[in-house]
């Protein structure tokens, strides 16, 4: 097998939800030497990281920086004993431990040295943000966060654990597991492991016992509930102010968007009860740590920065890197990235329509909605659901939950109609199943040849090994142990996964955010949010779906979808945001944030919002793209060659010279300096971009370079293959060859259905093409390197060099009749450009200036 069917064999396996374990064994069964696979392995694992590198802000202020020398690894350490019990008992792999280690490392090197002794008025109080995915593992960093921090000091750990009982619960049990039990005669848990475990003062030691211990440590699993807070509070305030002062604390908010921000409408005068209780926990302890966790960060980023008491995150800013697996919102959904590119996601949403939607949506105030059934799509989604688990029960996962998630109505007594008319469907399934009624068995057949069949081939590469006679074995092994649990605020049952889970949960607002839904195979959800982090928190889907990806499928309106994939839009804008800002070395306190507000949708609850403000910065320090172009529109071709003609001809006319080729080594390229803003204008008003191109659309172009008046030089440059391509004259007598380009037939956007998108069109250097004269170096490569060798990337350049007078309109002849070959393989399906008319594609380059804009940002007013 050559190595580059073993990176592919890596990558799709990765791709399909398999740990690295069940990818050498398949790789070792065709006989690939383990020096192969270990070479062709970290080759994927270094491009991976490469890509999803992991950013910190941190704080530049004090005497406690560098003072993490990183893990204890004896063997009674926290931490090894935290690895033993993944290893071990959780089946994490090697890598998977060391990702972890090296991230949590990130975290920890970022809290208060516990070993500093201050001053009695000094304070050695820390406050940062992890910034994670959506159901990706956040608990295991803090989990790993917390061992190490055990290790180094730390006498007292508090980890406020949401707003629901059952998420406090789940929290409770993972850290017994993983942080108390292995050190039971240490450690002094003052919570309880049941679902009404929370904070009691008559059931705990005194403060003073609790903290005062010399050798063991405390924790307690806090809700964030007022009422809880406010007794703990009252409990510290009885310890001797000599022990607070000597023991170091770390607060460790999960879901720390939710219930911690202050809503006050004087937020420097009045705190709301839970931020109230939260800063009073801090306040009591002088060395303190709080780390807030959460996968949507934009109330956090929006706190009052000068209120000193408050929670904004002065001091550190992780971003934990995407784990290898993790399926989030632009992989389900899709996503178009800060330069344009765009991902179409999985092929595993299915839409509900209007109509089934409106079946189980909430009733209407002061009526009483009719359910006298289900929505046929809620009837398929079932249907497929059990095929579904039929499928995984044959991978060998009897053993492992297989679950549903029904989410409609926010109202408990419609939630309760639909778990009874779910209980309906089952049991006439069930009852169809044992009377081998020939129309129902046909029906689960065509289910499983007709959509799991295909998008197993598409996603693994491989087919369903199951029999019709094994399908419906399974599907009865499956029925007799399925549950169908209604878990909300009025039921008396509850979703546990102490044991193994086969069934469907029908709820509401319990199961919308923090809790983990094992096993989560089907989704039908209903719910919609006009909030970015309301929305984002809905997806309990989000996660590893080891073995059985190609099987998952989410069931959303058009809508819902819609807004998902604008959210992962600004998902990664956001942490690239945070990426550019990083490599700037700036603080939490140093910069603005933005996040861009799509139209329709807002970031937060308004109340989260009072410290926001709007800046215009659509294009600033930004490459815009327009790579959706109308392939097969024969009359906006010929506009778009006449645009790019006129413009040479206007450049040549005003005598302006063709410069030399910019580095050494570069791409070829026809390159000309010191055009001035009114010829691109024109050239701009000339040449035809699509509606699709929404974030490079012409009118938002064309009004932020009208309005900077910074924008003075620009360079215009065209460029060429340079041997083995298509000859193009120009008008102006400069010669190009053709560059060879593939589009992607499967995306299409609504603004232009007859646009085609573009991949690959550009690469990251050629917006460097225009600045060999900034640099010493004619070598690229050198250029793209920091003072210690290693490498950056283009937008810093972008960012810190370009001079503010200098953009860049790069253009692409692209030849009508490609040599590419189609690609059906991996994440796009890429087909070769063939149409009548020679295309041009153009994408342009601005340099920093944040004082101009057209879009609407918005930003943290108090930095």
């Amino acid at each position: 097998m050559s190595d580059k069917l073993v990176y592919l064999v890596i990558k799709n396996g990765f791709n399909a939800g398999k740990n690295i374990a069940e990818i050498r064994a398949e790789l070792r069964n065709n006989e690939v030497s383990d020096t192969v696979i270990d070479n062709v392995l970290q080759k994927y694992l270094d491009e991976f990281n490469q890509e999803n590198k992991e950013d910190s802000l941190v704080g530049k202020n004090r005497k406690l920086e560098e003072w993490y020398g990183g893990p204890n690894e004896s063997e009674n350490s926290h931490w090894s004993k935290l690895k033993s019990i993944l290893l071990a008992k959780k089946a994490w792999s090697p890598e998977m431990v060391e990702s972890l280690n090296h991230s949590s490392n990130n975290v920890v090197s970022k809290l208060a040295n516990p070993q500093i002794k201050f001053n009695k008025d000094e304070k050695n109080q820390i406050k940062g943000l992890v910034l994670g995915y959506v159901q990706s593992g956040k608990t295991a960093n803090y989990s790993a966060v917390i061992s190490k921090a055990l290790d180094a000091g730390y006498k007292f750990v508090i980890v406020l654990a949401g707003i629901h009982n059952n998420l406090r619960y789940q929290t409770e049990v993972r850290l017994r597991d993983e942080i108390v039990k292995p050190s039971e005669l240490k450690a002094d848990p003052i919570t309880r492991m049941d679902e009404k475990g929370d904070f009691s003062e008559k059931l705990t030691q005194s403060a003073n016992r609790v903290l005062g211990s010399k050798e063991g440590f405390g924790i307690a699993v806090l809700k964030k509930n007022a009422t809880v807070l406010r007794k703990f509070n009252t409990w510290l305030s009885k310890a001797k102010p000599e022990i607070l002062n000597d023991t170091s604390v770390l607060i460790i908010d999960d879901e720390s968007d939710q219930a911690s921000i202050n809503t006050s409408k004087k937020p420097e005068e009045k705190q709301t009860a839970i931020n109230k209780q939260i800063r009073n926990i801090i306040s009591h302890f002088p060395s303190c740590s709080y780390a807030g966790y959460t996968a949507t960060p934009f109330a956090n980023i929006l706190i009052d920065s000068s209120i000193e008491e408050d929670l904004f995150p002065k001091d550190f800013i992780v971003s934990l890197s995407k784990p290898i697996s993790y399926i989030g919102a632009e992989e389900l959904f899709g996503a178009q990235d800060t330069e344009g590119n765009i991902s179409t996601g999985y092929p595993l949403v299915r839409t509900i329509d209007a109509m089934d939607a409106a079946q189980i949506s909430a009733s209407k105030r002061g009526q009483e909605k009719e359910y006298d059934s289900l929505p046929p799509s809620l009837e398929h989604a079932i249907d497929c659901f059990i095929v579904a688990g039929a499928i995984r029960i044959s991978r060998g996962h009897h053993d492992k939950h297989i679950s549903m998630l029904v989410h409609g109505s926010y109202l408990t007594k419609d939630q309760a109609k639909v778990h009874e008319l779910i209980e309906d469907h089952v049991g006439l399934l069930k009852s169809d199943l044992r009377r081998e009624i020939t129309e129902a068995k046909d029906r689960l057949i065509k289910i499983k040849e007709e959509e799991f069949d295909p998008t197993t081939k598409d996603i693994t590469g491989e087919i369903n090994h199951i029999s019709e006679h094994d399908l419906f074995r399974n599907i009865k092994l499956l029925l007799e142990q399925f549950q169908i649990i209604l878990d909300n605020s009025a039921s008396d049952e509850r979703l546990t996964f102490e044991e193994n889970f086969k069934g469907i949960v029908v709820g509401g607002n319990t199961l919308s955010r923090g809790l983990t839904i094992e096993g989560l195979t089907m989704s039908y959800f209903i719910r919609n949010s006009k909030m970015y982090d309301s929305l984002m928190q809905m997806g309990r889907w989000f996660g590893y779906r080891p073995g059985y990806l190609d099987l998952k499928r989410i069931y959303i309106t058009d809508q819902l979808r819609d807004h998902f994939y604008e959210m992962a839009t600004s998902e990664i804008a956001v942490r690239e945001e945070l990426s550019v800002m990083a490599e700037n070395g700036d603080t939490p306190m140093d910069f603005r944030i933005r996040v861009r507000q799509h139209p329709g949708m807002k970031l937060t609850a308004a109340n989260k919002m009072r410290a926001a403000s709007t800046e215009a910065n659509s294009f600033s320090g930004r490459r815009a793209l327009p790579d959706f172009i109308r392939l097969n529109d024969s009359g906006t071709a010929k506009q778009n060659i006449n645009a790019v003609e006129n413009l040479l001809l206007k450049i040549k006319e005003d005598g302006v010279k063709r410069q030399e080729q910019s580095f050494s080594m570069f791409r070829t390229s026809h390159t000309y300096r010191g055009i001035e803003k009114e010829i691109i204008l024109q050239f701009l008003d000339e040449y035809f971009i699509s509606d699709a191109n929404t974030l490079a659309n012409k009118k938002d172009l064309v009004e932020y370079i009208t309005n900077n008046q910074n924008l003075t030089d620009w360079s215009v440059s065209i460029f060429s293959l340079i041997k083995d391509g298509d000859e193009y004259q120009f008008k102006n007598g400069d010669k190009v060859l053709l560059l060879d380009r593939s589009f992607v037939p499967d995306v299409h956007k609504p603004a232009d259905e007859d646009a085609s998108y573009l991949r690959g069109l550009y690469l990251p250097k050629d917006e460097m093409v225009d600045l060999r004269d900034l640099f010493e170096s004619d070598n690229i490569t050198d250029v793209l390197k920091d003072a210690d060798g290693r490498r950056i990337g283009t937008a810093k350049i972008r960012m810190n060099q370009r001079p503010k007078d200098r953009a860049l309109l790069a253009i692409y002849p692209l030849t009508n009749n490609s040599k590419s070959k189609e690609r059906t393989g991996g994440v796009y399906h890429l087909k070769p450009i063939k149409c009548k008319n020679v295309q041009f594609g153009i994408m342009i380059v601005f340099p920093d200036n944040k004082e101009f804009g057209n879009e609407k940002y918005v930003v943290n007013a108090t930095i």
